[in-house]
């Protein structure tokens, strides 16, 4: 780690804060001290937002997905009984052409959306 020394003009909030965390933290003996235990817990404190909202993203996801599965075993369930077939072919063993394109399609959507999300990341970082 690269210590730079630098000159930093604040209130006396920034003060009175500095030595409130000071005075919570004893083990924090210089204001410099303070100051870089306030940055760490600021970035920690982001990141674990960043990662709570991304949490909450991935159930709401989670849970919409359930709902389209469900729907789809249903009407699938339905014209099965409707057309009376017997018949199961396993995807694994037979795949049809459509399901060979959905899954192809599947795949281009998620790299795509794969690609817009390093891309966020990507300008976030700068």
């Amino acid at each position: 780690m690269i210590v730079e020394r630098k000159t930093y003009q604040i209130t006396d909030q920034n003060i009175a804060l500095i030595e409130a965390v000071k005075k919570e933290h004893p083990e924090l003996k210089s204001d410099s001290a303070a100051m870089r235990f306030i940055l760490t817990e600021y970035e920690r404190e982001r990141k674990r937002n960043t990662t709570e909202a991304e949490m909450r993203l991935i159930r709401i996801v989670q849970k919409e997905m359930e709902d389209k599965v469900n729907r789809l075993y249903d009407a699938v369930n339905t014209i099965l009984i409707k057309n009376k077939e017997e018949v199961c072919f396993p995807a694994s063993y037979m795949e049809s052409p459509v399901y060979k394109k959905s899954r192809e399609y599947q795949k281009e959507m998620l790299a795509a959306l794969k690609q817009r999300k390093d891309y966020r990341e990507r300008k976030m970082r700068k």
